[in-house]
């Protein structure tokens, strides 16, 4: 069980940043951590953040990418130092700004420790497109109002907003070798299998 903490500590929507804490932690030990993380559609940095408290707590560098250049502004006013990256882009499925290429650009280490995707939308087929990095774990967003047992996956195309299913999302990435842990309202949290 998760213990409650003081609110101003964490920033995520539906407490996905406490499980995250709670994940690392009992990992800490277990496996090497690198205390790397990446969020895109990263707003101001702090705004439903699922990395803000490990930057600023655990003192994790970080990739913050955001595509709207007023918020990348206040993401360089809230996060200035060289630990995190700030990139001003969208993230694509394939090309100079996939996340791989991305990854790659910032120098992140190949296992990096904690990746939250949350684009609403082609959440699905941006993990997909991962294949060059193995990040320990990943919470992605997924559409809540599918059922359960309703397997769906939006059309590639970044205008279309609709969000895959959870179970589709689930079958990816158990696909690539990940496991569930987790779930939120909207999120789901996986770790990579050892």
């Amino acid at each position: 069980m998760i213990n409650s903490h003081s609110k101003s500590k964490y920033q995520s929507q539906f407490g996905e940043d406490k499980i995250i804490e709670k994940i690392l932690d009992q990992l800490n030990g277990n496996i090497e951590l690198n205390n790397w993380c990446c969020e895109f559609g990263a707003w101001d940095g702090k705004y439903l953040s699922n990395t803000y408290y490990l930057i600023k707590n655990k003192g994790y560098k970080a990739i913050l990418i955001e595509g709207d250049e007023n918020k990348v502004n206040d993401l360089k006013k809230n996060f200035n130092n060289k630990d995190v990256k700030v990139v001003n882009s969208f993230v694509t499925f394939d090309g100079e700004n996939s996340l791989d290429n991305i990854f790659l650009k910032h120098d992140a280490p190949k296992d990096i420790d904690f990746i939250s995707i949350d684009i609403d939308g082609n959440d699905y087929h941006i993990f997909d497109s991962l294949k060059l990095f193995l990040p320990k774990i990943v919470c992605i967003e997924y559409n809540p109002y599918i059922p359960n047992n309703i397997e769906f996956i939006q059309t590639k195309k970044m205008s279309v907003k609709q969000g895959s299913s959870g179970l589709s999302i689930e079958k990816l990435a158990l696909s690539k070798g990940y496991k569930l842990l987790a779930g939120t309202h909207s999120n789901l949290i996986f770790i990579k299998k050892e």
